[in-house]
């Protein structure tokens, strides 16, 4: 079947015009796309969440757009309490000064990094390999910072 959209609007390009002005849009495809794009997203939220690294995406200010299960769980936040946050907010202020610093580096050379780190959450002290990645609009601006890190101790 096809899924239409019927609009109507009362014709008054003339007085004497009682008519109505009817629409009708073939929908059918929109939905189909809708319907594929949500089944990618639900693959690829999949394959972050499945992954035994810690994944964050922030946008060019530090702020956090994403983070996987893992992440979160390392944190002790949902992610809907760091969405939005920055790291300064998440980590202390000496850890978040280390992690700007290597976001900011990513973006201004809009290359990527690989480094190991030391990082204490809650009370527990981790050794890390992180890799940071200058995510890139369709226009290749910059617009923020792929992270992934995973635990080498």
């Amino acid at each position: 079947g096809r899924l239409l959209q019927v609009t109507g609007a009362r014709s008054s390009q003339h007085a004497s015009d009682d008519g109505f002005v009817h629409i009708i849009k073939d929908m059918t495809d929109l939905v189909g796309v809708r319907e594929e794009l949500a089944h990618k997203q639900e693959i690829l939220e999949n394959v972050i969440h499945s992954l035994g690294l810690y994944v964050t995406v922030k946008d060019a200010e530090g702020r956090y757009l994403l983070a996987n299960k893992a992440y979160c769980q390392r944190m002790g936040l949902s992610e809907s309490k760091l969405v939005g946050r920055i790291d300064k907010d998440v980590v202390g202020a000496t850890i978040a000064a280390r992690w700007n610093t290597a976001d900011r580096q990513c973006i201004e050379h809009n290359d990527g990094l690989v480094f190991e780190d030391f990082v204490e959450v809650n009370g527990t002290i981790a050794k890390v390999r992180v890799s940071k990645r200058p995510l890139h609009n369709s226009n290749n601006d910059v617009i923020g910072v792929l992270t992934i890190s995973e635990r080498v101790d």
